[in-house]
């Protein structure tokens, strides 16, 4: 059970790359079915954790797409069982051979909080009430449970302005593109748009 592998310090390796295992044997839409490593952000804050996805892999079309979802999907948790991180960040080579990283930030994460549940309440008829925090969600397993129905629900669109992620909820009664996520249950995801960040570095 994933909460069973939640871990207060970023800087715990072993735990980490665990918790990243267990939620993908939990949820296969949040598995991570690609090579990849991980480093860990601990020397400052904001403590972070990128993870590494192999460059060859990520050349193949459409994997790309696929490894972004799975991460946008992946982080709020990751936020919330590890006890300081702040920030979800990974990498990948783009098919042109350019370098990707992307980030979700805890603050990011809780801004979008509110809007999210509401959007997940009027969707699902619940009453849940928007925690302080995501981290909240490690409370207990019933609470994590809560934070992984919201997860598979998804309808929420992701976007980066300047450099900020920012979670836009979508009801699935007002959008037909989420209702398409909704009757696909084999991938319980949000839809996404980006505007990519690209250098123009090959991924090691």
């Amino acid at each position: 059970w994933i909460y069973d592998a939640r871990t207060p310090y970023v800087g715990d390796a072993t735990a980490v790359g665990n918790l990243v295992h267990e939620i993908g044997l939990w949820l296969s839409s949040m598995e991570l079915p690609y090579n990849y490593t991980i480093s860990l952000q601990t020397t400052s804050e904001p403590y972070g954790l990128t993870i590494h996805f192999d460059s060859v892999t990520a050349h193949v079309l459409g994997v790309e797409r696929d490894i972004d979802k799975r991460m946008y999907a992946i982080a709020p948790s990751l936020l919330a069982l590890i006890g300081n991180l702040r920030q979800v960040q990974w990498t990948y080579a783009a098919p042109d051979g350019t370098a990707v990283t992307r980030s979700v930030t805890l603050e990011e994460v809780d801004q979008a909080l509110p809007d999210w549940i509401e959007a997940y309440n009027l969707d699902a008829g619940a009453d849940w009430t928007a925690p302080e925090s995501v981290k909240d969600y490690a409370a207990s397993p019933a609470a994590l449970q809560q934070l992984l129905d919201l997860t598979c629900h998804g309808f929420y669109v992701v976007t980066e302005e300047d450099g900020t992620t920012i979670f836009t909820p979508q009801l699935s009664r007002r959008g037909t593109s989420t209702l398409l996520i909704k009757a696909a249950h084999s991938i319980p995801l949000p839809l996404f748009h980006f505007h990519s960040r690209i250098s123009g570095r090959s991924t090691p």
